[in-house]
């Protein structure tokens, strides 16, 4: 037997697909209706509009998220420990919840009315302090190097981290496992402390790369 909320989760997760690969002004509720087979009057029952569709499969993706975001960073372990399962709890969701990879979208986010846009946008900071309070308690503890601005390192791990289900085939050369291993030594490597630089050292600085000369072109005879 189809329950409702059966039918709402066939509805959502194929929906969340499209929207994902279409993007929301390329999606109608046709091409919904289409996927799951039933006719389009049919679809605006379930679904209603088609902003309030993208607006509920968002907030249910991104509220699993940052509960459980919220709980990693609860934990009673090491900052590191607690980032490293917080990164790997983002990674995998990216690949195995359809809901996710569109919930960390900021691509369609304009399409949302305004009261979505503020509640959407609420669950986003605490995301965002979620993981910075991690970041933050890495570097009090001394685990984590200090940042020039631990909230904009903050926002480009996530950044790095949120494009992981955009890219990644599960048919790729590298495995799921291979390539969390590859994206979590390159943020711990960013992150700490260097035997080199301790706490209250200068942090890195490019050095001035000149611009190569450009080449003189022979004088041609008159």
């Amino acid at each position: 037997m189809v329950t409702r909320q059966t039918k709402r989760d066939e509805i959502f997760n194929t929906a969340a697909q499209i929207f994902h690969t279409r993007g929301f002004a390329d999606t109608s509720i046709q091409d919904i209706a289409e996927a799951l087979g039933i006719p389009k009057a049919s679809a605006y029952y379930h679904i209603g509009s088609k902003e309030e569709l993208f607006f509920a499969i968002l907030v249910s993706g991104v509220t699993a998220l940052v509960q459980r975001l919220e709980t990693i960073a609860a934990y009673p372990l090491s900052a590191l420990d607690r980032l490293r399962l917080a990164v790997r709890d983002n990674l995998r969701s990216g690949i195995e919840e359809v809901h996710a990879p569109l919930a960390l979208m900021n691509r369609d986010m304009h399409a949302l009315s305004p009261e979505h846009r503020q509640e959407y946008r609420e669950l986003e900071r605490r995301y965002e302090r979620a993981f910075l309070s991690i970041i933050e308690d890495g570097i009090a503890g001394g685990e984590i190097r200090p940042l020039p601005d631990a909230r904009i390192a903050t926002f480009g791990l996530m950044n790095m981290i949120g494009n992981f289900g955009r890219w990644y085939k599960s048919d790729g050369t590298l495995t799921r496992d291979e390539c969390e291993a590859i994206y979590w030594d390159l943020i711990v490597h960013a992150l700490q402390l260097t035997p080199s630089g301790g706490a209250g050292k200068r942090s890195w600085q490019p050095e001035h790369t000149p611009r190569p000369h450009r080449r003189a072109r022979p004088k041609q005879d008159p």
